[in-house]
Formats: structure tokens, C-alpha cells, sequence
């Protein structure tokens, strides 16, 4: 019987000198018109936040996200396999050379490997919006919404003001991974801003 583990990644995004965002796509405008209430909530967000979103939802780039804070963001699963969790970050006035980096996951006196970690930005592409009226080939009349779709392999990322970023984090458990809870933090930072430390285990 394969033994319960609860484990915990970090994610540390650092800024080092000389670091330049790597060339990409460029995203597209988003088609829905956002309205003004929704667009005043960003006047009380600071340069940078970050908060644990879930796995289940699609959050909008435009829209503060409108998520309850954990007490306490927890992972469980069992040795061997594949753990997955999403991170929001979001900007009022935008950051240069977001980096993520991934740390060894510690408990007591054992440690997982940060190499079978990842954090990668997941990107927005255009797609049919999710009503009865939408078939699979949208003709110029259907609406259209942006939606986050795509988990790029870019080291490093440039925000743009006043929009969300989200960041899918998988942990792949060893075989022979110890049992135990696996505590850490992620440390986020980009240029010109303190760094914000979100834990969780």
C-alpha cells in the first residue's frame, strides 16, 4: 500500500542582474469590454500581489481576481505522483523580469528535490466563449472571450499594468519520497520591488 505524503513546492522568483525577457508571442487585446466598477478595484492593488488561486478556475487577465485567501494552502498526494496548484500574480503598475526559481522542499530532515518542481506563467490565448450558443468553429459573431490556455516554457516574464499572471505549479512526488509534511514558501520578486514570500505546504 503506497504511504501517504503531503508535500509542498517552492517557487523562487529572483531577479539577477543582466536578466532579459526572452522573445515570445505577443498575447492578444482583451475582447470583453471591462467595466468601470471593475476597473477601480485596481486603484487599491500594489505593485505586485500574489495569491493561491485553484486549479479548477479560469481567471480573467483584466479582473482583479476576486479570490478568498487560505488559512493555511495545502497539498496531499501519494509517492509517485503529480501534484498541481495555481498561483496568481497580479500588478497596478506593471514589473520587468519576473523569474521563477524552484528550492529543494524540505521536512525535518529530509528534502525532495526543487528539480522536480516547476512554476511556469501560463498565457492567454482568444476562445469561443463557454455558452450554449458556441460551437467549436466560432464564426465572427460569436462572442469571444480571453482565457488562459497555454503553460509557456519562458524563464522569465515582463507584466503588463493592471493585469494577472497565472503561475501552474507541478511537484512530481518520488517513489521514495518520505512521508511527512514538506513546508516552504514561495519568494517572489521583480525589478524595483520588494520581494513577497507566499507559504504554503
Amino acid at each position: 500500500m503506497k504511504k501517504f505524503l503531503s508535500a509542498i513546492a517552492l517557487c523562487v522568483v529572483t531577479l539577477t542582474a543582466g536578466v532579459k525577457p526572452e522573445r515570445t508571442y505577443q498575447e492578444p487585446d482583451d475582447p470583453v469590454e471591462i467595466a468601470d466598477a471593475e476597473l477601480s478595484k485596481w486603484d487599491k492593488v500594489g505593485k505586485l500581489e500574489a495569491i493561491w488561486g485553484t486549479v479548477d478556475s479560469l481567471y480573467s487577465r483584466s479582473l482583479v481576481p476576486s479570490v478568498t485567501p487560505y488559512e493555511t494552502f495545502r497539498l496531499e498526494g501519494w509517492k509517485g505522483e503529480r501534484l498541481s496548484a495555481q498561483l496568481l500574480l497580479y500588478t497596478r503598475r506593471g514589473l520587468e523580469n519576473v523569474v521563477c526559481g524552484v528550492a529543494d522542499l524540505k521536512s525535518g530532515s529530509h528534502a525532495i528535490s526543487g528539480d522536480l518542481v516547476k512554476a511556469q506563467f501560463v498565457r492567454y490565448t482568444i476562445a469561443d466563449k463557454s455558452d450554449k450558443g458556441c460551437t467549436c468553429g466560432r464564426s465572427v459573431i460569436q462572442p469571444a472571450v480571453l482565457n488562459p490556455d497555454m503553460i509557456d516554457t519562458l524563464s522569465v516574464f515582463n507584466m503588463k499594468p493592471m493585469t494577472v499572471r497565472p503561475v501552474w505549479v507541478t511537484i512530481d512526488l518520488p517513489h521514495d519520497a518520505v512521508p511527512g509534511i514538506y513546508t516552504s514558501e514561495i519568494i517572489v520578486s521583480a525589478k524595483g520591488i520588494k520581494k513577497i514570500r507566499v507559504p504554503f505546504e
